[in-house]
């Protein structure tokens, strides 16, 4: 069984999609591996969020949520980040 082609989802852009829903030309080049940077910045945005989730309002958040997408390239900025629970982010 094939899956259908999707189309970039860059608005405009009416090339076919080939990963995570971009054509070749709008694929991200910015690594998202954890570096040690990422964690010391995510710690400080969780520390300052009080470690409560942006996203289902209760304690305990471990992840940092960004509020414009890195994808749609938005910064790794502490204005641009909010304290999340990994699990409510991935959903």
């Amino acid at each position: 069984m094939t899956r259908a082609a999707s189309v970039c989802t860059e608005p405009g852009c009416p090339s076919p999609a080939v990963r995570r829903g971009r054509c070749r030309t709008h694929q991200t080049t910015r690594p998202r591996a954890s570096t040690r940077q990422w964690r010391m910045l995510r710690a400080r945005v969780i520390r300052r969020d009080h470690g409560i989730c942006c996203i289902c309002h209760q304690p305990g958040a471990d992840s940092a949520h960004h509020l414009i997408r890195a994808a749609d390239g938005g910064p790794d900025a502490m204005w641009n980040l909010k304290a999340a629970h990994l699990a409510c982010h991935n959903h």
